[in-house]
């Protein structure tokens, strides 16, 4: 779509952080919500409403300063690359938010604001040896 703009944004959380509250599915959520909230503004002012896919998945990262002055932050760490593959599944799989068995069973149960869980299925990632378990989240119709 002409004038259409994708940007990736990578948020990061300390593991023990996420075992006692689900953070990467409360910042979905809060993100979603407040999209909604302000959808008709959007449709108003650019004639189009932001939509988003995401991702989730853990391991380590790396950060480093960049600049002589620590003007800006690099994070490094294979847990992009593959958050990033399995964000690309997405669309593939009509999906607006993914994430591996890795991060799945360190998060409390029951997930947070009804979001349930299905097994989406095993899969091969580009640049991975070994395959992948991934879950689709879904909010229940209400």
């Amino acid at each position: 779509m002409p004038g259409t703009h994708c940007i990736g944004v990578f948020l990061t959380w300390k593991i023990s952080d996420c075992r006692k509250q689900a953070r990467p599915i409360d910042c979905f959520y809060d993100f979603a919500e407040c999209l909604e909230r302000t959808a008709y503004k959007f449709k108003k002012r650019y004639g189009v409403v932001p939509a988003f896919k995401a991702a989730a998945h853990c391991g380590k990262v790396i950060s480093t300063e960049v600049g002589n002055f620590g003007s800006e932050m690099a994070y490094h760490g294979d847990v992009l690359n593959t958050t990033s593959r399995i964000q690309t599944l997405c669309s593939k799989l009509g999906q607006d938010f993914l994430i591996s068995e890795d991060l799945y069973i360190r998060l409390p149960l029951p997930l947070p604001h009804g979001f349930l869980s299905v097994k989406a299925g095993f899969f091969e990632l580009r640049g991975k040896k070994n395959g992948i378990l991934i879950f689709s989240l879904h909010k229940p119709l209400t």
